[in-house]
């Protein structure tokens, strides 16, 4: 007669583990399990380097321009020119207490059809720099009077100079990379007005830093 032992047993197994699935059923879902497993694999991912790939390659693939080369950061062609870092640069800037100045100097056209406010430009410039407070915006000062620009007329070449405050506790930097961001001119969901907006990185060009000549 045959022997039905073994059939009987792989019920009894199957039904074990049923039990067994039953007591964290609420917790251990289908779904759930195939999360944790995504999780699982998303960070072995993240530990041989996978997101850190992806997280850079903006930086990595962003163009980079020359000083003195022409470049285009809608809605300005500019020409960037030097880097300076001193206490003061009269009359744009004066001496103040535990503030080192970085200034960079910039030849700016305004390449589209209508006056541009120069927030636009100074929204656009970014510099990576110990002691310069991160999401501050520079100061835009016309070079042939020392004066804050207020706006930008189209086809119009204008020296400026953009002005950021270093912590002098930090170090003078030796250079400087500078990051110029693009925006695009639409129309704002929230009154129907047009401006330029949305300003996304567009270049990045490199100046030696140099002390300010004294006066």
């Amino acid at each position: 007669m045959a022997d039905h032992t073994p059939q009987r047993a792989a019920p009894k197994r199957l039904e074990s583990w049923r039990k067994r699935y039953g007591l964290v059923s609420d917790i251990l879902t289908p779904q759930r399990i195939g999360l944790v497993l995504l999780v699982a694999v998303l960070l072995v991912a993240g530990l041989l380097g996978g997101w850190q790939d992806a997280l850079t390659g903006d930086e990595e693939t962003l163009p980079t321009s020359t000083p003195s080369a022409t470049a285009t950061a809608a809605p300005f062609t500019l020409v960037v020119k030097k880097a300076f870092s001193g206490d003061e640069l009269k009359p744009a800037a004066y001496p103040s207490e535990g503030v080192r100045y970085l200034f960079i100097t910039v030849d700016v056209t305004n390449a589209s059809d209508a006056p541009t406010f120069s927030s636009i430009l100074s929204q656009a410039a970014t510099v990576d720099v110990p002691g310069v407070a991160k999401g501050v915006d520079p100061r835009v000062v016309r070079v042939l009077d020392g004066q804050g620009a207020r706006s930008f007329s189209p086809d119009v070449v204008v020296p400026v100079v953009l002005i950021w405050e270093q912590d002098a506790a930090q170090p003078a930097p030796t250079s400087v990379t500078l990051t110029m961001s693009g925006h695009t001119f639409r129309v704002s969901t929230m009154d129907s007005s047009k401006e330029w907006r949305d300003p996304e990185p567009a270049w990045t060009v490199t100046l030696p830093v140099e002390e300010v000549p004294a006066s």
